[in-house]
C-alpha cells in the first residue's frame, strides 16, 4: 500500500497495483466553491484521489508497486502516466484531432484519452505491458508533416481506401510524378486541392 497526503493534511492509502492514471492536477479538477486545486497530483484508481506530493514523487512511489506504469503525453507535451496493462489501444483519431496535435487515443478504465504519442508508441507500450493492444489505425496520424515522404502518403491513401499497391500517383501541376516534400506537406495540411490566387 502507498500513502499520500490530502490537501487537509490527512493521509490516505491506495494499492499501487490498482492505479489507472497519474497526472498533475489542473484547474478543471477544482471543486465548485473551493479555492485552488484539490492537490498537486491526481491519482485515478476506482475514483480520483488528489495528493499534495509532487507528480514525480507520486510516479516514483507507484512504480515501486506497478511496473506497467508508462509515460505518455498530452497534445501539448504534458506527461500523463498510464497503467498500460489496463489500457486498450491505439485507437483512431479524427483529422481535426490530428491537426490539433493529437496522434492517438487509448482507453483505460472509464477514460478515453487523447495523446500526443504516435500510434506506434501507444501500441508498443500497451504490448510491452500485456494490455489490450489493437492494430495500428490507418487514420493518417502516423504521417508527420516534417518527415513524411511521397511514398508514405501514397501508402497511407492506398491502405485507407483499400486500393491495390501502386494505384496512387501524386503529380505536380504539370502532371508529372512529384517527390517534392513541399507538395506532401501541402497535401497533409489539406491544401492540396486549393488553387493559389
Amino acid at each position: 500500500m502507498l500513502t499520500f497526503t490530502r490537501k487537509d493534511g490527512k493521509k490516505f492509502a491506495i494499492d499501487g497495483k490498482s492505479v489507472l492514471r497519474v497526472r498533475a492536477a489542473v484547474y478543471a479538477d477544482e471543486n465548485p466553491g473551493d479555492t485552488g486545486l484539490p492537490g498537486n497530483t491526481r491519482i485515478d484508481v476506482d475514483h480520483d484521489y488528489y495528493a499534495m506530493e509532487a507528480l514525480a514523487d507520486v510516479v516514483a512511489a507507484v512504480k515501486t508497486e506497478l511496473t506497467t506504469l508508462f509515460e505518455f503525453h498530452s497534445q501539448s507535451g504534458v506527461p500523463i502516466w498510464i497503467n498500460a496493462k489496463q489500457a486498450t489501444g491505439p485507437l483512431p483519431v479524427s483529422q481535426s484531432e490530428i491537426k490539433a496535435g493529437i496522434h492517438s487515443r487509448l482507453t483505460v478504465g472509464n477514460f478515453s484519452l487523447l495523446v500526443g504519442n504516435t500510434h506506434q508508441e501507444v501500441h508498443d507500450a500497451i504490448s510491452a505491458a500485456g494490455g489490450n493492444v489493437q492494430p495500428i489505425p490507418t487514420d493518417g496520424a502516423n504521417l508527420k508533416l516534417d518527415t513524411a515522404t511521397v511514398g508514405d502518403l501514397k501508402s497511407h491513401i492506398e491502405a485507407q481506401y483499400n486500393l491495390p499497391r501502386g494505384m496512387v500517383r501524386i503529380v505536380n501541376s504539370e502532371g508529372k510524378d512529384t517527390y517534392d516534400k513541399d507538395v506532401v506537406a501541402q497535401l497533409l495540411k489539406g491544401h492540396g486541392n486549393r488553387e493559389k490566387r
